[in-house]
């Protein structure tokens, strides 16, 4: 009696399960647009040192499978500007489902620019201005880096 027992919460237990795997996966190809973080205020922590900028902030997405690269370049029309400019992709729209929480999650980031003293940051995230609020750090303090940059 005890495996008959056992047999029929598993058989239960896969049938709720791929019902649950189905229904997640069908409302995953139905996303139109994809997810962009809040229009806030992003605090950047600044620091220059013989003409390298470095930036690290953070910014929050709504959960937490994304993934994040940034990019930090002069923009060619203006010299005085540095673009830093994130890409974020969207974990659940993958085929492998992984475990999300569906949490708002915050992503460090961080990144050195070469640009002169006084320049100007602007910051893109997937191609949208966000405004920023600059903090100014010493370059050796630990609290403005994420990378060890004791040698540079």
């Amino acid at each position: 009696m005890a495996k008959f027992i056992v047999i029929l919460s598993l058989i239960v237990a896969a049938t709720v399960l791929f019902y649950f795997q189905n229904d997640l996966r069908a409302g995953l190809k139905n996303l139109d647009t994809p997810i962009t973080p809040s229009a806030e205020t992003v605090s950047i922590r600044h620091s220059f040192k013989d003409g390298i900028h470095l930036y690290a902030g953070a910014i929050r997405l709504p959960h937490s499978c994304y993934g994040v690269t940034v990019d930090a370049r002069r923009d060619p029309e203006n010299p005085s500007k540095v673009l830093v400019t994130l890409k974020t992709r969207d974990g659940m729209t993958d085929d492998d489902l992984r475990l999300c929480f569906k949490l708002p999650t915050s992503y460090p980031f961080e990144t050195l620019a070469d640009a002169p003293l006084g320049a100007e940051l602007v910051l893109l995230v997937d191609d949208k201005e966000i405004p920023t609020r600059i903090l100014e750090t010493p370059w050796h303090d630990p609290r403005g880096t994420i990378l060890n940059l004791e040698k540079i």
